[in-house]
């Protein structure tokens, strides 16, 4: 009897008996299931709603301490620049640092003025030392922000809650980078007028915490904010991710709470029937409306739970179930298995042959008797196993003819690529090593400081070969030979290594110097920049390095400098490889065929093909057989055939050989160039049969010839014009104004605060910045415009055919101008970064008179620093009175700086009086006589001593010259005891050596050191207090005396003076001068002298004019001063005249 296959296929009843079991089962799980996750979700939903109001209470009290603040009577008297106002500041500070105590929540509290865009005129933070007032300079403008200046717009007694967010302001506070709630109000006077803003911003880290307390170890909680974005999540990279450029939704985790999102509902419960089929959790959400704004204001908190926890109750039943449909099934199985086997064995025995067959690939027939389809598959496999050998016969063929064609490619491609690569810049007969020479001893001329190397790698591409390197030790180049390229190898070999450039500027504490930093050290070694030098294909083929003798850190220029003399190298290598290369082919070529070139073709007189080499297809991307029967026109681009035709013409009708370029079309649609050397050729009568001659692939030439035009003309970071091509065509611009009699504009672009950026995120971020800086000013000027950057962050845009009328020219341009300014204000995204910054703009218009290109550039330059001035972020016009002045401060820096040489400085002398009207001492002032100005005062060129560095020479001869005078002085009983203060400006204060300078100085001239006494400003001490403090105690630990100066018109904090090792306050004359008739300056001046006293400091008065205000000061408690009253400056001969017999002691200072 014939059983068919459909017939065993009755096996399968079990498993449907099996499902049917399966079904019933899964039916009472299931509804058991539903029950429990119902109940365990309301139960959730109940437990979030308490911890939602834990979070609503607490925005509510911040809102509480904010209104308590902003209805204080005293903060309206913070407005202002008196005393008074001062006084305020100083108490409301004081306020805000207890409440930052009392709330360790809080980290900062700020009151923000509603006039010059926002001034910061309060503020406290929390830092990591306890709490800082922040003054001065420190203090920010802050309208652009929206908590600000959404504030000011609403009445008395609101509140404005800003979005939840990583707090990015800058400030040394504990907050920066923290999650933060900003809760603001504005303050207004008494008439109704808002004042500014008061802002407490909330640590919510700690508010988060105290929300997860409670929360058993099982259950994840979720907190968003209105939009849906995740601020407490359990996975912490998906917080915040609106921060970083990339969004975390609830909604899109949990699809029921975008009906909390979209506010109709208050609160959803999810569960594995309502989240995506990968959820396993059960769990609720509710919206927490907070502040005065519950409209607008809320948030999402949530929490889950794991769904087999909440199920735990089901696993009895469940167990149940599963033995029972267990017990069932196996049943089920046994008959299945019973039927199964009258299958298995024919079909192992089939098995068993496609296993042979595929081990061994020999037929080996199995005889199978079956009459059913069984026995049809044995039949059929037989015939697959035969046919399959077939085919693998013909594949095993095939594949070698495709192997052998892969390897001749490959060849071929790496002999092109050895070939190809050429430099038209450096063409000439010079080896490749005389050619890196130049380019290393090139490179040292520009920089004397540098030192340069170029190291092959070897062919094994493992090993760094013999440097080129003229200026460093042979022994150090000799150690260094064949070293093996490698992470941590030196900064070559790791450069080479990882194709990367490695700046090492230290070698002695550098981790990949710790094998060769003995070498270096014998080698004077004291810095090294690698940038490996890379083909046009990305292969490492050398590296170029520099060298200082000094640990150094490079500038942008020289980065710059070292990409570019890389990407030379890397050229000149690559052009004169393939030289290499060509002359052996042209060699081997001229054997087989007299001078045959990379092809060789033949055409008739119509310029037909009737011969072509088989080398064409490397040439013109077609085989011969493609390229015969069609003329060489067919596949070039239309522009260039009229080019060919005429040499080609030329060449025939004066029968001499041809050499000319064009462009070919291949298959693909790509242009490659041809180079092409032909010669006519005629029979015996002279008749014109065809012409002959070969051609070559220059396509690499031409991109290496355009990459140099492009390192000439282009900026290679930004790929604007440079300062060659901009000059060009300025050049061409002026010429076109003067004839079209229409005006131009130059616009001198310089970037804010660019080298800060530099300094604190690296120059790979500048780079960033100044590459979307060129695309934003490509975007704001007109097509014929040019933006071109002139080096660092400078950059020029140049604006042709603007009106003819001068003053509709310069609306133009200004409105160009403003455009740039606009544009560049908006935020930029560097890598993970968003920056702000903002250029300065000097603009000069061009055309209605005969000017130089250096002239237009300087006063587009000049105008640019004038708006430095004026704040940055502005636009400023060249003024020609702006250029007298510029000249006339050119001048006097020039005399200035020579001005010691000649000995064209003099010190006078003005007396100073105690109280019982006896000469105590003098302030000594610096005086320029000039040979033809005469008497100079010191405000007319000290600031432009201190703006161009000069101040430190002429500091160091006001030093020398005092200690001078002492020396003088102790010789003479009547002047011995005399102490002189000389007057130290922060540029000098602040050198490193100072202290050491002191010290030099008064060994030099064998002084004691108690005559000499040092005055400084309180502003340099609020530059750097500890620096201040750690010099001062220094130098009083040789004897020298301290006195500060111009003492109550800086900033001066109690804290801080008492530590410093003062012997003297000076009063500024500003308090003197109207001590006699403003009420509030005496009662300064009498602060500031019972300030002193207490802290046991001697206290003189300058500025003393009248006798009046010598008898205040006396009343006041003051005991010495100093003023016209008592005499007029004066030289040394002159002082020591008005010195009386019996003088005591002086105390004489010189000005620096």
């Amino acid at each position: 009897m014939r059983f068919g296959i459909a017939l065993k296929l009755t096996a399968m009843l079990a498993a449907f008996c099996i499902l049917a079991i399966g079904l019933t089962g899964y039916y009472t799980y299931h509804a058991t299931r539903e029950i429990l996750v119902n109940k365990a979700s309301q139960d959730i939903v109940l437990s979030t709603r308490i911890m939602g109001r834990r979070f609503s209470m607490a925005a509510d009290d911040v809102a509480k301490d904010a209104l308590f603040f902003a209805g204080m009577p005293g903060i309206r008297y913070v407005i202002g620049s008196g005393r008074a106002a001062e006084i305020a500041r100083q108490n409301l500070a004081e306020q805000f640092r207890s409440m930052l105590s009392e709330h360790p929540t809080y980290y900062q509290i700020r009151f923000i003025s509603a006039q010059n865009n926002g001034i910061e005129l309060v503020r406290v933070d929390r830092d990591s030392n306890g709490y800082k007032i922040v003054r001065g300079q420190d203090l920010q403008e802050k309208m652009q922000f929206p908590y600000v200046y959404e504030s000011l717009r609403l009445a008395a007694g609101q509140v404005h809650y800003s979005n939840i967010f990583i707090n990015r302001e800058i400030g040394a506070h504990v907050g920066l980078n923290k999650p933060t709630l900003q809760v603001a109000t504005p303050v207004q006077s008494a008439d109704g007028r808002t004042l500014g803003v008061l802002v407490i911003n909330v640590d919510l880290n700690r508010i988060f915490a105290l929300l997860k307390a409670d929360l058993r170890s099982e259950y994840q909680l979720y907190l968003a904010n209105q939009a849906g974005d995740f601020l407490i999540h359990p996975d912490n990279s998906m917080t915040f991710g609106f921060d970083y450029g990339r969004r975390f939704l609830v909604q899109d985790t949990f699809k029921p709470v975008a009906a909390l999102i979209n506010e109709i509902s208050e609160a959803v419960a999810v569960h594995s029937n309502s989240v995506d089929e990968k959820s396993d959790v059960v769990g609720g959400f509710v919206r927490i409306p907070f502040g005065d704004e519950r409209a607008q204001s809320f948030v999402i908190i949530g929490m889950t739970v794991p769904l087999d926890i909440v199920l735990a109750e089901t696993d009895a039943m469940v167990r149940n179930s599963v033995r029972i449909a267990i017990g069932m099934s196996l049943a089920a199985i046994v008959m299945s298995i019973l039927v199964a086997m009258l299958f298995s064995r024919p079909l192992k025995r089939l098995v068993r042959v496609v296993q042979r067959f595929s081990d061994t690939r020999e037929l080996t027939p199995e005889t199978i008797h079956n009459h059913d389809e069984i026995g049809v598959l044995a039949q059929s496999i037989y015939q697959m196993q035969e046919n399959i050998l077939d085919h693998l016969g013909e594949l095993n063929i095939q594949n070698e003819i495709l192997q052998q064609e892969i390897h001749e490619r490959e060849q071929m491609e790496r002999y092109e690529q050895f070939r190809s690569q050429s430099l038209e810049l450096l063409a000439g007969d010079n080896s490749i090593l005389s050619i890196l020479k130049a380019i290393v001893q090139g490179v040292e001329r520009l920089n004397p400081g540098m030192l340069c190397s170029i190291l092959l790698l070897d062919k094994d591409g493992k090993h760094l070969g013999k440097g080129i390197a003229p200026s460093l030790p042979d022994f150090y180049n000799t150690a260094i030979e064949g070293v093996e390229i490698g992470l941590g190898v030196g900064s070559c070999g790791t450069a080479a290594y990882t194709k990367e450039r490695i700046i090492v500027e230290d070698i002695q504490t550098h981790p990949y110097w710790a094998l060769y930093k003995e070498l270096a050290a014998k080698a004077g070694l004291g810095s090294c920049w690698s940038q490996p030098i890379l083909s046009s294909t990305d292969q490492v083929l050398g590296t170029f390095a520099i060298y200082h003798h000094q640990a150094y850190t490079p500038t942008e220029s020289d980065i710059q400098l070292i990409e570019q003399s890389a990407r030379l190298a890397s050229i000149a290598i690559e052009r004169k490889r393939s030289e290499e290369a060509l002359h052996y082919s042209e060699k081997r070529f001229r054997d087989v065929n007299d001078a045959a070139g990379e092809y060789v073709w033949e055409m008739g007189t119509d310029m037909v093909y009737t011969y072509v080499s088989n080398r064409s297809v490397d040439v013109k991307g077609y085989v011969p057989d493609e390229l015969l029967g069609h003329t060489p026109m067919e596949f070039m681009p239309v522009e260039d055939i009229p080019h060919v035709r005429e040499i080609v013409n030329r060449a025939i009708a004066s029968n001499t050989s041809f050499k000319l370029q064009h462009r070919d079309i291949t298959k693909s649609g790509t242009l490659l160039w041809e180079e092409v050397n032909g010669v006519p050729f005629f029979d015996e009568h002279g008749e014109l049969m065809g012409l002959r001659g070969t051609g070559m692939n220059i396509t690499d030439r031409k991109r290496a010839e355009e990459e140099i035009k492009s390192l000439a003309f282009y900026d290679p970071l930004t790929h604007l014009p440079n300062r060659r091509l901009l000059v060009d065509r300025l050049q061409h611009a002026l010429a076109s104004s003067t004839r079209s009699g229409r005006e131009g504009a130059l616009l001198f672009i310089d970037l804010d605060n660019f080298k800060t950026l530099n300094d604190t995120l690296g120059h790979d971020i500048g780079d960033l910045l100044l590459q979307q800086v060129a695309l934003r000013l490509a975007s704001c000027v007109r097509e014929g415009d040019t933006v071109a950057r002139l080096g660092g962050d400078e950059f020029v845009v140049m604006l042709e055919e603007l009106s003819e009328q001068t003053l509709e020219a310069a609306a133009q341009t200004e409105s160009i101008g403003e455009k740039i300014l606009l544009t560049l204000n908006q935020p930029y995204l560097l890598a993970a970064h968003e920056y702000r910054n903002s250029p300065s703009i000097g603009a000069t218009l061009f055309g209605n008179k005969p000017q130089s290109i250096e002239e237009l550039l300087k006063q587009a330059d000049i105008a640019m620093y004038q708006a430095k001035k004026a704040g940055r972020n502005t636009l400023r016009f060249f003024d020609p009175q702006m250029q007298e002045t510029v000249i006339a401060r050119a001048l006097l820096e020039r005399e200035l700086s020579k001005a010691l040489e000649n000995d064209q400085f003099q010190l006078y002398y003005q007396i100073q009086m105690t109280d019982l009207n006896e000469p105590f001492g003098a302030e000594a002032l610096i005086r320029w006589i000039h040979p033809e100005r005469g008497l100079i005062p010191p405000n007319h060129f000290i600031p432009l001593a201190e703006e161009v560095g000069l101040i430190l020479p002429i500091g160091l001869w006001v030093l020398d010259t005092a200690c001078n005078q002492i020396k003088i002085w102790e010789k003479n009983a009547s002047t011995r005891e005399l102490v002189l203060a000389v007057n130290v400006s922060a540029r000098s204060f602040f050198q490193d050596d100072f202290v050491t300078q002191i010290q030099t100085v008064l060994q030099r001239h064998a002084i004691n050191p108690k005559r000499l006494k040092l005055e400084i400003t309180e502003s340099m001490m609020l530059n750097s207090i500890e620096q201040t403090i750690e010099k001062m105690n220094a130098l009083k630990k040789l004897g020298v005396q301290f006195a500060m100066d111009d003492f109550g018109t800086g900033y001066s904090s109690l804290q801080y003076l008492k530590r410093l090792p003062l012997d003297q306050l000076k009063i500024d004359q500003s308090f003197v001068r109207d001590i006699a008739t403003d009420s509030s300056d005496k009662a300064i001046v009498t602060t500031i002298v019972a300030m002193a006293h207490s802290l046991n400091l001697d206290v003189i008065a300058e500025g003393v004019e009248t006798e009046q205000q010598r008898q205040l000061l006396i009343e006041s408690g003051c005991s010495q001063y100093q003023g016209y009253l008592f005499g007029k400056p004066a030289p040394i001969r002159q002082f020591e005249e008005s010195l009386k017999p019996g003088l005591r002691q002086a105390n004489v200072t010189y000005d620096i």
